[in-house]
């Protein structure tokens, strides 16, 4: 007779520990990069990790790295523009030499100069905001604010501030300034004119422009326009001509701010341009 077959039971048990999984592959530690420099004289990389380090006075323009170029941008700490702490950019030409047409058009060459190092491309779609331009006390003539509204424009770039003041500017820089004014997208903060050659046109000139264009004022304040002391005359006179063309305007007094002028006098539904104009421009 053929040999009777053995039942065998196998718990699962031990079918279980017979197919037990590999582990899982673990990845290596993670490389440990150091960000000291190696020799203590060297200045750390610009690209080490943490905030930047506080800045004051000028500095050069690849200090925190291109923006959009390449991270071999070359030294231009001897160009007039910066960046300021908010990150803005800053022109810088303060109590310099454009009397001369010729040295407004470096002063513009050297801001594009700038420009360019930091990745920034003419004629681009939307606006370079700066911090502020600065070209106070420079004897900058008609045609040295030309050159460098050329180069604004076409870099787009638009100031929260404009100190102009103390130069010699006159009726045709003020109708350039006036041109550039009513094509921008965001509006002046603060406007600083006095102490120039403008007469009666310039000065209208270039508060109708900020009444033609949509976006002025700022929100929930005035511009701060600083225009006396140049030719126009009697500024009481000439304001009355300027409330015809519906342009509105206060002065500070004591415990006034801005905002407190633009809640009395400014009306939000046609979003009119109303400046802020220190006494002296009625004396002036």
């Amino acid at each position: 007779p053929p040999p009777r077959r053995e039942r065998v039971l196998v718990s699962r048990r031990s079918s279980r520990s017979r197919r037990r999984r590999s582990p899982p592959r673990r990845s290596p530690p993670p490389r440990e990069v150091s960000l000291k420099p190696a020799n203590r004289s060297e200045p750390p990389s610009r690209f080490a990790a943490g905030p930047p380090p506080p800045r004051g006075g000028r500095m050069a323009i690849d200090d925190r790295g291109p923006r959009h170029g390449p991270p071999h941008a070359p030294q231009g700490a001897d160009l007039p523009c910066e960046f300021d702490r908010a990150g803005l950019v800053r022109v810088a030409l303060a109590n310099t030499n454009l009397s001369k047409t010729s040295n407004g058009r470096d002063a513009a060459q050297d801001i594009a100069r700038f420009l360019d190092l930091q990745g920034y491309r003419r004629h681009p779609r939307n606006p370079v905001i700066a911090g502020c331009v600065d070209l106070s006390n420079s004897a900058a003539v008609d045609g040295a604010l030309e050159a460098i509204l050329v180069v604004l424009t076409d870099y787009n770039v638009q100031p929260k501030i404009w100190k102009l003041q103390k130069n010699s500017i006159t009726e045709r820089g003020g109708e350039a300034l006036a041109k550039f004014t009513e094509a921008l997208e965001h509006p002046y903060s603060e406007l600083h004119i006095s102490h120039n050659r403008l007469g009666e046109d310039g000065i209208k000139a270039l508060l109708r422009a900020m009444k033609r264009n949509r976006y002025f004022p700022p929100i929930n304040r005035p511009v701060w326009f600083r225009g006396e002391y140049n030719d126009f005359g009697d500024g009481s006179r000439l304001m009355a001509r300027l409330e015809r063309d519906d342009i509105k305007f206060c002065t500070p007094v004591p415990n006034l701010s801005r905002e407190e002028c633009n809640r009395r006098m400014f009306d939000t539904r046609r979003r009119e341009p109303l400046v802020m104009l220190h006494p002296s421009f009625f004396r002036s």
